[in-house]
């Protein structure tokens, strides 16, 4: 992860800047200039600049959209990428935010639209994304805002599947009928995404917590809390499922498996592929 953020870092740079050589100090040891000091500014001015920062005041003939300012922007990132980058096998769905401390929308119209306070994160301030990443080069290719609860009940597939199963479906739908695995964390993961997602011809792999409903948790976790069970020791589940494709082409037989794990907190993982 901090390699990715570190070449992430270096294309920023060369995109602002172009070219920029960095020095090595004792111990091989990296040093970053900071972005204040790339941009020729001192850092309060850097500071005040970005407290200041606005997206600009909609116009009358402007679409009722708080995020019409950034959409264009969001959306021809989706769809460059979906035109000139081939994804390998792999697609990681997770949370992404974007860092702002300028002015909120919430206080005055010219601030950005939907920012949030996310306690525990590294940026706790900032607008959120859910993204779709290529796993073999740890690129975003697909970005989706979080643009509230309402605006997001009315984006494709929620009327039919749950928010995070229509999230996902929608993130990972350049690859639909890829036969490509998406791997998702505790948010994305849960037995109907894996389900849902097979509907629309990918796979998908996860860490079950909060959403454990038709997954062999309670058994799993009652069996690896016995006394004479070691740390380390993982149990197997395996079942199998009818599911009718998307596009109405009849039902198929899938097959799910499900791995805990003993250790300091007991972990679940639910799969529809088989490794």
């Amino acid at each position: 992860m901090f390699e990715r953020k570190l070449n992430f870092y270096f294309l920023q740079i060369e995109a602002l800047f172009g070219k920029c050589e960095f020095k090595n100090f004792g111990c091989g040891i990296l040093t970053l200039p900071s972005f204040h000091e790339l941009a020729g500014l001192t850092y309060n001015r850097f500071h005040t600049l970005s407290i200041n920062l606005t997206i600009g005041i909609q116009s009358e003939d402007a679409p009722q959209d708080p995020f019409h300012s950034v959409r264009p922007l969001i959306e021809a990132f989706n769809v460059n990428n979906f035109q000139n980058f081939i994804a390998g096998s792999s697609i990681e769905v997770d949370e992404s935010t974007s860092a702002w401390r300028g002015k909120n929308a919430r206080k005055r119209p010219s601030g950005a639209p939907g920012v949030i306070m996310q306690k525990g994160k590294p940026e706790s301030i900032g607008l959120q994304f859910w993204t779709a990443s290529d796993c073999s080069t740890g690129l975003i290719l697909n970005i989706e805002l979080n643009e509230g609860k309402q605006r997001n009940d009315s984006k494709p597939f929620r009327d039919r599947y749950s928010h995070q199963q229509a999230l996902t479906i929608r993130l990972c739908q350049p690859w639909h009928t890829s036969s490509r695995q998406v791997y998702g964390d505790s948010y994305f993961a849960s037995v109907a995404t894996a389900v849902a997602l097979t509907q629309f011809g990918l796979h998908f792999s996860g860490i079950i917590k909060t959403a454990s409903k038709h997954s062999p948790k309670t058994e799993a976790f009652t069996k690896l809390s016995a006394a004479d069970v070691k740390k380390g020791t993982s149990l197997f589940f395996h079942t199998s499922y009818t599911v009718k494709d998307s596009v109405g082409e009849g039902c198929h037989t899938r097959e799910l498996i499900a791995v805990a794990h003993k250790d300091i907190k007991n972990k679940l993982i639910v799969s529809t592929s088989m490794f």
